[in-house]
């Protein structure tokens, strides 16, 4: 069977590749953590959906990161 042109086109991520990225952005601890670990998103070659799938990680990690930070400085509106 002959691969159609778009399956031979698209860019294809190692499994563990992937989980290696979503581990090291469920771990970071720090906007500087995470600003290595989107080096390493944009040094990796992937699918477009897969690189949209991170991307929403990254953001995420990066409002609770904010969100954390913000509580630890006591800011207004932060208490429940």
């Amino acid at each position: 069977m002959t691969p159609r042109p778009a399956d031979t086109e698209r860019s294809v991520m190692d499994a563990r590749a992937y989980f290696d990225l979503v581990d090291a952005i469920s771990a970071a601890k720090s906007g500087a953590v995470l600003d290595t670990v989107r080096e390493r998103v944009s040094a990796t070659e992937m699918h477009a959906s897969e690189r949209r799938a991170i991307a929403r990680m990254l953001r995420s990690r990066a409002d609770a990161l904010r969100l954390a930070d913000a509580d630890k400085r006591g800011s207004p509106g932060s208490a429940v």
